[in-house]
């Protein structure tokens, strides 16, 4: 039982689909776009994995972290609140997209560590009997 309280936290797990598209408003503030690929836990009745899509928006700190950490297939967690927003589209439209407002964001494989090597490099060492080991 939550208090009778509202409650809106969801927290996901996936790979980035793209790299973060970045801008400032005109206030100043960061944000960063991007969307996650979510597998479903079980399969459909094909045998087939479903993949869910999620676009993310964070701000400020961690607009600024997504952006300078993530890459497309990055593995990310992130945590915040799901919202709605409408637009009208070119065709004059009504549309509404739910996306994921974003205060925590981990990414797992970022891209200043992708210079690292796969395999581990290994330097021979001479033999020296003054080595203290």
């Amino acid at each position: 039982r939550f208090g009778g309280k509202d409650m809106n936290k969801v927290v996901i797990l996936g790979n980035m689909v793209d790299t973060p598209k970045t801008f400032t408003t005109q206030s100043g503030a960061t944000v960063a776009s991007f969307r996650l690929a979510v597998q479903r836990p079980f399969k459909d009745k094909n045998g087939e994995r479903v993949t869910d899509f999620f676009t993310c928006t964070a701000w400020n700190q961690t607009a600024e972290y997504a952006a300078k950490y993530g890459i497309k297939g990055a593995k990310a967690c992130v945590s915040g609140t799901l919202q709605n927003r409408e637009y009208t589209d070119k065709s004059g439209v009504k549309r509404t997209v739910t996306e994921i407002n974003v205060d925590l964001c981990e990414i797992f494989n970022p891209k200043a560590h992708e210079e690292l090597p796969k395999d581990p490099i290994f330097t021979e060492v001479p033999e020296d009997d003054d080595l203290p080991f």
